[in-house]
């Protein structure tokens, strides 16, 4: 799902236990609330799916979320191909956006 906060700033947040959107989203901004941060500065922009394939080296987002709509597709892109750029657990995956 796609996060906007404080600043403008964009963030990318996923679950691999949740399944709603809305779940997701709780998560994320208890987790903010653990490190002292004001959660109600965040609201949900987007939300969709996210597929990680190990043997393909791909990081996929797609779909939609009936209660956040689609994220943005361009924003969810640059913030993926940074995460992979800044993270050695990626090297080497590509990101793709549906």
């Amino acid at each position: 799902m796609l996060v906007n906060g404080p600043n403008h700033r964009n963030y990318v947040h996923a679950s691999g236990i949740l399944t709603l959107h809305r779940g997701v989203f709780n998560d994320f901004k208890e987790k903010l609330s653990k490190m002292g941060i004001d959660p109600s500065k965040f609201h949900c922009t987007g939300g969709g799916l996210m597929d990680i394939k190990n043997d393909k080296k791909t990081i996929r987002a797609y779909g939609t979320s009936n209660e956040y709509h689609k994220f943005d597709v361009n924003v969810v892109k640059l913030l993926l191909e940074g995460y992979v750029i800044k993270n050695q657990a990626f090297n080497g995956f590509s990101v793709l956006i549906e």
